[in-house]
């Protein structure tokens, strides 16, 4: 092989792995199961995984229809979740947790609790950790905010209220 081949074939191996990184990227950005099967499904998946991961009993109710969310609000709702059972994974020695998607003519409310050994500081401490900041920070940027609600061994519930005029299909996709 000559050194020109070897170079060309180095090149092509660092563009497949440049790829599959940008692909990951993509995939981390937006998760395609949210095109593939939309947000619901992708929660309630994302439920029995945490189910079959954790051993938590993980129950969806969604009272809503999920036709009306904005590409970056499903996005931004499937993280919420996606980290709030990532808290009780950590953090809660819970049996059980819900999640349940809900919407009123003003807001849509997405509530994930838990009946695990809740926060002996009343939600404050865990308040300030880097998951629950990033939650906030998605429900501020869609003009939502974030009650969380604890006691010691009473389990956890956060929830997440975002104005349906931010979230809707019609409203601008925020990031």
């Amino acid at each position: 092989m000559t050194s020109r081949a070897r170079s060309n074939s180095r090149v092509a191996k660092a563009d497949r792995r440049h790829v599959a990184s940008l692909r990951g990227i993509a995939a981390n950005l937006r998760p395609p199961m949210l095109d593939d099967l939309g947000l619901v499904p992708a929660v309630e998946w994302l439920a029995d995984d945490f189910t079959h991961r954790y051993g938590v009993k993980a129950t969806v109710h969604v009272k809503v229809d999920e036709g009306i969310f904005s590409t970056s609000a499903a996005t931004a709702i499937f993280r919420i979740v996606q980290e709030a059972l990532t808290n009780v994974a950590k953090h809660a020695r819970a049996s059980e947790v819900l999640i349940a998607i809900s919407a009123n003519a003003a807001h849509c409310t997405v509530r994930i609790e838990d009946n695990g050994r809740g926060d002996t500081a009343g939600g404050e401490r865990k308040a300030r950790s880097f998951g629950l900041l990033g939650l906030r920070e998605r429900a501020r940027q869609r003009g939502g905010f974030v009650l969380i609600d604890s006691a010691p061994d009473a389990g956890f519930r956060i929830a997440v209220h975002l104005p349906l005029s931010a979230i809707q299909v019609s409203a601008p996709d925020a990031p």
